[in-house]
């Protein structure tokens, strides 16, 4: 049985597994959940902003300081979510 979760649907309890341990990495990066959407991470800086979207099997990642962005991105491609 589907239900719904947030933007997504939860079809089993291992979708919910990877979808709690990617939002541990994710906010242990220092990024924030947003009050709106449980799928919308926010990092703040007095410098700049940068917005992370998880939906099913895609990620977006918005934000305009480079550095931060590749660091990111290459520790999130080492991420693997079939750890516990």
């Amino acid at each position: 049985m589907q239900t719904p979760h947030g933007n997504l649907w939860t079809t089993s309890s291992s979708t919910s597994m990877a979808h709690y341990s990617l939002k541990s990495f994710i906010t242990s990066y220092k990024f924030a959940t947003s009050k709106s959407d449980p799928f919308i991470f926010i990092y703040v800086t007095k410098n700049f902003k940068v917005y992370f979207l998880v939906y099913v099997d895609d990620l977006l990642l918005i934000g305009k300081n480079d550095s931060f962005l590749h660091r990111f991105i290459e520790a999130i491609s080492l991420f693997d979510l079939t750890k516990e």
